[in-house]
């Protein structure tokens, strides 16, 4: 059985809020306080979620709303974490949010193209640059790209 945390939530639930954790934003939204509530209202709209799931022959869904809701059972204390987060998540200023969530994005942005084979483009900018060396990854490029471009603004010609 996974915990509530794994595999949806990973590393502080404060700055993943994942597909674990919208379910307990709802709630707050909706005026609820007390973390105790926060868990029962997710309870039953995960199983309202559920049962809407089977009637209309959506299996995933329902397979997602069941995996959440014996999480729940099954870890009551970090569900009460997850409604204690949500709750703080929900009194911060907007601004603070915003500022989180381009955070969590740039670094999801850079594993993936730390992953990612480098664009044709990419590639051949580096040869106009004058590049010749071997290229990592989207990454890699983008960060060569950057320093030949800061060079070139400098007025220093050497680009290899």
């Amino acid at each position: 059985m996974p915990s509530i945390a794994e595999p949806f939530v990973t590393d502080n639930p404060l700055h993943q809020p994942t597909f674990a954790s919208r379910p307990f934003l709802q709630p707050v939204r909706n005026g609820v306080t007390s973390s105790e509530a926060v868990v029962q209202a997710v309870g039953q709209e995960l199983k309202r979620l559920g049962a809407n799931a089977l009637r209309w022959g959506q299996p995933v869904q329902y397979s997602k709303m069941f995996t959440i809701l014996e999480a729940l059972r099954a870890h009551p204390q970090e569900a009460r974490d997850l409604a204690r987060w949500a709750i703080a998540w929900e009194a911060m200023p907007r601004e603070q949010q915003q500022r989180i969530k381009a955070e969590r994005q740039a670094t999801y942005q850079r594993r993936y193209m730390a992953d990612a084979m480098p664009t044709a483009k990419q590639l051949g900018l580096l040869r106009q640059l004058g590049y010749t060396g071997a290229v990592e990854s989207r990454l890699h490029a983008s960060q060569l790209i950057d320093e030949h471009l800061k060079r070139g603004r400098r007025g220093h010609g050497s680009r290899s």
